[in-house]
């Protein structure tokens, strides 16, 4: 029988344990990237201080007042809603929806809808971005108003999101309801967290809960595949790394 090179037992134990060593790094490598936020990656954006740090003193608004805020929310209300976003104005009166940007005059178009009708005036804060602007057109407009600053659970946790409320919100808003359904509504929501990060409680199309799209499941499901398969084939090369050792010490035995 032909006997094996010489040294052929240390080259199979130095090239198993560097192939080892090789496959722990790639695990804490993958473990590190996977850990690390998202937020790390992308580039902050710049502060405006005339716009990003206004600072305005108001009395807070009582459990109450807040809810009577979120009450005057939903679509069926006769009151004017102002949602101040990062893209922009959204102003909800008179069943119809106009949104402002930078290009648009903000006085002119609040000073308009604001003294169209004698309603109520509910402020909802996402962004203090165009706060300033708002802020001075309705005090021009000598108007009255409530403000809020949305919270967490209410808001959208999509970036690219242009509505600034989450899916359940804006489900739970465009289902009639009295003031006591409403109330259950908000405190399931504060219980469940973000939108669209838990269960889908009020769901705004009135059907199932709906589902991340087939590009996110395939993208998560071939991360998973690749994953075991670095790490089922660096167990099967060890396998037969090793298997080949303890042939060539039998061979050498015999």
């Amino acid at each position: 029988m032909r006997s094996p090179p010489v040294g052929i037992s240390a080259l199979t134990d130095i090239a198993a344990n560097l192939f080892a060593l090789m496959l722990l790094v790639l695990i804490l490598l993958l473990g590190v990237r996977s850990g690390s936020p998202t937020s790390a990656t992308s580039t902050p954006s710049p502060v405006d201080v005339e716009n990003d740090l206004v600072s305005v003193v108001h009395t807070p608004l009582g459990s109450e007042d807040l809810f009577d805020l979120l009450f005057e929310r939903r679509l069926e209300s006769d009151s004017i809603r102002i949602d101040l976003l990062v893209q922009g104005v959204v102003v909800t009166s008179h069943g119809q929806t106009e949104r402002l940007g930078l290009a648009d005059n903000l006085a002119q178009h609040l000073a308009r809808l604001v003294a169209s009708r004698n309603v109520p005036i509910g402020l909802y804060v996402f962004s203090p971005r165009f706060y300033r602007d708002v802020l001075a057109a309705l005090e021009a407009s000598g108007a009255t108003w409530r403000e809020m600053s949305v919270p967490q659970a209410f808001r959208s946790s999509l970036v690219a999101s242009d509505q600034g409320w989450s899916d359940d919100f804006m489900g739970l808003i465009s289902t009639p309801s009295d003031r006591v359904q409403f109330r259950r509504g908000l405190a399931r929501l504060l219980q469940s967290g973000s939108g669209e990060a838990s269960a889908r409680t009020f769901p705004a199309s009135g059907g199932q809960p709906q589902p991340s799209s087939a590009g996110e499941r395939i993208a998560r499901w071939s991360r998973t595949a690749l994953n075991a398969t670095v790490v089922l084939g660096g167990l099967i090369f060890i396998i037969w790394v090793e298997f080949r050792r303890r042939r060539s010490l039998s061979t050498d035995t015999v």
